[in-house]
């Protein structure tokens, strides 16, 4: 049973024509996040004539320790959808040889970060040398994209610090420089934090002063 449109029918039908789905179980549609349920085609995996090294199920779902999801579903956004990432910031550390910040990256979420920087971490399962949350930024996901959504996996730090993972839903986009568009100033216009970066101070995600 294929389900490429039936995430447009009203929720309850859709729980019901899943009835016989043995692909693709009924608890998966948990992670599609609640304002995108409209929004979204659900695919199966026979759906999508694509290697397993572009494959975001493939990529994304890894084992215990290893960061990424646990378990995950597979969609395809029917329009522009705003997604959020913290990064390093403008100012570094750089990440590669070619001064690639990681302001673009394969994770992302679907809700504007809110909270302690440190309960952010935690919750999303992300070391401290995979990131230094320094900026929030907000980006526009291109319509038409193959993303992967799911629960967060445990990781194991070059540290020795294991993080649990646990509930919290992210976005895996495998093809983020082409399906993945930030705008270019890194300056968040007052009263705008939809619009563009600004900086997660130490205690919060949130910038609740304005200049």
């Amino acid at each position: 049973m294929r389900m490429q449109s039936i995430i447009r029918m009203p929720f309850l039908l859709l729980w019901l024509g899943l009835a016989g789905c043995e692909s693709y179980l009924p608890q998966k549609l948990n992670y599609i996040p609640l304002a995108w349920r409209d929004k979204v085609d659900v695919l199966e995996p026979i759906d999508v004539y694509v290697s397993n090294t572009e494959n975001p199920l493939y990529l994304a779902v890894r084992e215990p320790g290893a960061g990424g999801l646990t378990d995950a579903v597979l969609l395809r956004p029917l329009q522009n959808m705003t997604i959020y990432r913290v990064w390093n910031g403008p100012d570094g550390p750089y990440l590669d040889d070619f001064n690639t910040t990681n302001r673009y990256g394969y994770w992302w979420t679907s809700e504007r970060p809110q909270g302690k920087l440190n309960d952010f971490r935690l919750q999303n399962a992300i070391c401290p040398e995979d990131n230094e949350l320094q900026w929030v930024t907000a980006c526009t996901l291109h319509g038409g994209s193959l993303i992967a959504v799911g629960p967060t996996q445990s990781a194991v730090c070059k540290n020795g610090e294991l993080l649990p993972g646990g509930p919290t839903l992210q976005i895996y986009v495998g093809n983020y420089m082409r399906d993945v568009e930030c705008m270019k100033t890194y300056v968040k216009p007052c009263g705008e934090p939809d619009k563009t970066d600004y900086k997660a101070y130490p205690g919060e995600l949130i910038k609740e002063d304005c200049p």
